[in-house]
């Protein structure tokens, strides 16, 4: 799918209707934008508290074992991002 789309002077673009519906995005969700060294722009939806998420399940795998829980991770998009290719790495095997 392909659509162009026009930047306003305040440098705004509207996801067109098409990508909203293929990425299920709403009204005050996150994007994750992306420019690739051939000048690509990519969008993707952002993780909501991916980071705590994960944090969340190794807390619950130590819990009852003995093992410390999992320390702190840094927080905010990049770390989200990190922790999404960590994941989607451990889910491809």
């Amino acid at each position: 799918m392909a659509t162009s789309v026009k930047m306003s002077s305040k440098h705004q673009i509207v996801v067109p209707k098409e990508a909203r519906e293929a990425l299920g995005l709403e009204a005050g969700d996150r994007l994750v934008v992306t420019v690739r060294e051939d000048g690509v722009l990519e969008m993707e939806r952002e993780p909501e508290d991916l980071v705590e998420e994960l944090g969340g399940l190794l807390a619950g795998e130590a819990a009852g074992t003995g093992a410390a829980p999992a320390p702190a991770v840094g927080s905010g998009p990049a770390a989200e991002r990190a922790a999404a290719g960590l994941w989607t790495e451990l889910l491809d095997g």
